[in-house]
């Protein structure tokens, strides 16, 4: 299992740097009251990267730099005018200590009765972050783990079981991937709307991760994604939603996106 970060407002490095994406369910999303998500920009991606990636895809991202040095001296094109959220204001983020189980740590953080006692008493977590039960079992069957997948009674009897330890719930989702869910985990979506794929310079889908083409943010993949989003939300009133990998990335190609769209 693995601990994700909390980055509070006071964490900003800059007036420049982009805010963060609320966590808390009365946002507004994609013009649907009451919940609210945010598209990055390229230059928005770079700035915050340091800040806001895990120290691998940090480490990844050094490594990328130092092998094409002419990045340096490229000039990143002006922000795009698009919507954004303001932090959120939520008091529990102040206090959170959020667990991220992932995958087959999932499947154990959710069927094992007694974890969310024990892990809250040992390590003090008091929120959790999970994928929805077709996307995390989508994931496992990418990973070739299908004897951890998770039935609909499992996740929710899991979750119901952390919200009784006092946890705050924060489902996983993104824009790139859809936040795993199956039409975008077997290949469906990129299949359908191939116009829809991130493209580096030359052209190429971007699946530097051995998934599906990750999805754009400037196609209608936004809107596809959210609306994905806000169905989680409906069904399970959250807390909050953790929209991962909302951006543009390198690639051997340099950096993305080079769309139709883009």
């Amino acid at each position: 299992m693995s601990v994700t970060k909390r980055f509070l407002p006071s964490e900003a490095h800059s007036s420049e740097s982009a805010e963060l994406p609320a966590l808390s369910s009365d946002v507004r999303i994609s013009g649907s009251p009451p919940f609210s998500l945010r598209t990055w920009t390229r230059r928005q991606f770079a700035r915050t990267s340091l800040a806001f990636l895990g120290s691998q895809a940090v480490s990844r991202l050094e490594c990328a730099l130092a092998a094409d040095s002419s990045l340096v001296s490229q000039t990143i094109p002006p922000d795009l005018p698009l919507p954004r959220s303001e932090p959120s204001e939520a008091r529990w983020l102040r206090q959170a200590v959020i667990l991220q189980p992932w995958a087959k740590t999932q499947y154990a953080a959710l069927v094992g009765v007694d974890r969310p006692r024990r892990l809250r008493e040992e390590f003090g977590f008091n929120a959790i972050i999970v994928l929805p039960t077709e996307a995390h079992n989508a994931l496992l069957d990418f990973l070739a783990a299908p004897d951890f997948h998770l039935t609909g009674a499992q996740f929710r009897n899991g979750v119901d079981a952390y919200r009784k330890e006092g946890y705050r719930l924060i489902l996983y989702s993104s824009v790139m991937h859809c936040g795993h869910a199956p039409d975008w985990q077997n290949g469906e979506l990129g299949r359908d709307h191939p116009e829809w794929s991130q493209r580096d310079a030359l052209g190429n889908a971007i699946t530097s991760f051995g998934h599906a083409a990750w999805l754009c943010g400037s196609t209608p993949a936004r809107e596809y994604t959210l609306n994905y989003t806000l169905r989680l939300v409906q069904e399970y009133s959250p807390d909050g939603i953790m929209l991962d990998n909302n951006g543009f990335g390198h690639t051997a190609n340099g950096w993305t996106c080079y769309c139709e769209f883009c």
